[in-house]
């Protein structure tokens, strides 16, 4: 049975639903924030890419495909609510973000990589080891599902390094210095001032707490 984005609030329960059912309420997120006109692609190309990153996902505990969706699910409230004045692109790079911010994730802490000189702690030089790895995944997915052929290199570059900051803030290591960006606005409405991409990075980490 479909789930109804519109009647979907913040009790929503991503739990609940089976993993096609997620997928198809994220296809529909997407949709709804005009995805396939913003990355000048397809409903074909748009739902590849939403499968690719359902099959990344890990069976963990907590990070897993259920919690992306959760996570996307409450970026789309919020984007209704802050922000709107961004541009179309920028809404979709957020909840693109959003859906990718943990994938491949196993369960482990970046403490875990750092103190065992995991391969991947090595890779990133311990810095943000997960994170950058859900990005490197992430611009994997892109690339081979083509989800951005139809735009021009400079875009295509625009939306990774974007996507990149998103989820490279969803650190808790970064989160001292975010939360001292909100801090300093009087309200959400302030983040318009902020640069794009700030103000991005600042919604996703607020909703991934």
């Amino acid at each position: 049975m479909a789930v109804q984005l519109s009647k979907l609030d913040h009790s929503f329960d991503a739990l609940d639903l089976t993993s096609e059912q997620l997928q198809s309420l994220a296809i529909d997120i997407l949709c709804e924030n005009k995805a396939e006109s913003a990355l000048h692609t397809d409903h074909s190309l748009l739902s590849s890419f939403v499968v690719a990153v359902a099959n990344r996902y890990n069976e963990t505990s907590f990070h897993n495909f259920a919690h992306a969706v959760t996570v996307l699910h409450m970026t789309h409230l919020h984007l209704q609510l802050v922000v709107t004045k961004l541009p179309s692109l920028d809404h979709v790079i957020l909840l693109l973000s959003a859906l990718c911010h943990d994938l491949d994730h196993r369960g482990l802490a970046n403490s875990y990589y750092v103190n065992t000189k995991d391969e991947l702690a090595i890779k990133y030089d311990n810095e943000h080891v997960l994170e950058n790895h859900h990005v490197d995944v992430t611009k994997t997915l892109l690339r081979t599902t083509n989800l951005l052929a139809g735009l021009e290199t400079q875009q295509q570059e625009h939306i990774e390094a974007s996507l990149s900051a998103c989820i490279l803030a969803t650190d808790m290591a970064a989160h001292g210095e975010l939360a001292s960006k909100v801090v300093r606005q009087s309200d959400m409405n302030s983040c318009l001032h902020l640069q794009q991409c700030d103000a991005c990075v600042l919604c996703l980490r607020y909703v991934t707490l």
